[in-house]
């Protein structure tokens, strides 16, 4: 993020000049710890946001870091290939960063947890599909509350965040300024996740989306006006760790039920006999016999709980959970509960959406 900022000239030779910090590719390549964190400080100062730690946290971080792991950072920041030290002639350019390639890091990041979780991240195409289901009947898009209740990396809530950013530019006939941009995150995107990590890579991933096309003058302008502090999201907008549990009373977006938008690709587990989740217990409290006690399958209930009445929920599903034979008791009590508008069936590209999945995914509207 750091680069991001840097390469985009929003925190560029000005800022560094007029503050008197030096690019983190500079103090990085010199070993300078103590830089890096006056470095990140100044940028806490100015950017706000979830993404900075407080100054003693950050340098006691870099001050444990062998000389190895900062040269090997270094190493990464000229883009050299760290499998084979192929060196290049240019430095990467973080100007460029796809949400996906965000949500691809994160995953890796979970490697062999992700079947025990049941977590597997949302392909771009996917994702764009389905904001397209879940907002195509919105009458008044830009006074829709959006809130996906396992929001991984953020790639369902960036596709419909950057969707809703489109369409008030295209009302206004022209760029949305920083303090715009702001309050439509703010006011519509929503977000929980027992992983409070991936609330954090959702907050960054928002946060390039507030930044994209902004231009870079502009906002050294609002930073010297000091009204340029990204929004706190993790603990407001978006929920992690216990708070981030779908199924807990602490979720604050079940203490006011007024989100209009819900989309979401819910965790795909299927808990061991001797594995109790918050899911298990939500559905025994309420009733409610979830077949396989899919967790997935307790989302579908859970989920009209925290939107209005007239609310557009859209879910990306294992298909067993609506075809199994012993699902047929469960589907019973959805279609007591739901209207049914669209169901679409992916069986065939089950291994070109997710490669590791055991099942066909369905989009259920």
């Amino acid at each position: 993020f750091v680069s991001y900022l840097e390469h985009r000239g929003i925190a560029g030779e000005t800022y560094r000049r007029d503050h008197d910090v030096e690019s983190l590719f500079t103090l990085v390549g010199r070993g300078d710890v103590a830089g890096v964190s006056r470095l990140l400080d100044r940028l806490k100062t100015d950017f706000n946001g979830d993404l900075f730690e407080p100054g003693a946290k950050t340098e006691l971080f870099w001050n444990k870091l062998p000389a190895a792991a900062i040269s090997r950072l270094h190493a990464f920041l000229r883009r050299v290939d760290l499998v084979s030290d192929q060196q290049d002639f240019w430095k990467y350019d973080f100007r460029f960063i796809p949400v996906e390639l965000i949500s691809g890091i994160y995953e890796s990041f979970l490697a062999d947890d992700k079947r025990d979780v049941g977590a597997y991240y949302t392909p771009r195409h996917l994702a764009m599909l389905v904001v397209d289901l879940a907002l195509s009947k919105s009458t008044n898009l830009l006074s829709e509350r959006i809130y996906d209740g396992a929001c991984g990396s953020g790639i369902l809530l960036t596709t419909a965040y950057r969707r809703l950013l489109g369409k008030a530019e295209a009302q206004a006939g022209r760029t949305l300024g920083f303090a715009e941009r702001v309050n439509l995150l703010k006011s519509s995107i929503f977000g929980s996740d027992l992983n409070l990590s991936a609330c954090r890579v959702t907050a960054f991933s928002l946060y390039l989306s507030v930044l994209e096309g902004l231009d870079p003058s502009d906002l050294a302008i609002l930073t010297a006006q000091g009204s340029s502090h990204l929004p706190k999201l993790v603990g407001h907008n978006l929920q992690g760790g216990a708070e981030g549990d779908f199924f807990s009373q602490a979720n604050p977006r079940f203490k006011t039920p007024d989100c209009s938008i819900f989309l979401s690709n819910p965790p795909w587990v299927e808990p061991k006999k001797n594995v109790v989740l918050s899911s298990d217990t939500w559905a025994k409290a309420k009733g409610f016999d979830i077949p396989r006690r899919q967790t997935a399958g307790a989302f579908i209930l859970r989920a009209l709980e925290c939107v209005t009445p007239s609310a557009t929920l859209c879910f990306i599903l294992p298909v067993s959970i609506l075809a199994a034979p012993s699902s047929r008791a469960f589907m019973r009590e959805v279609l007591a509960r739901y209207e049914i508008e669209t169901l679409i069936n992916f069986g065939d590209v089950r291994k070109l959406l997710f490669a590791a999945a055991r099942q066909p995914c369905v989009v259920m509207v």
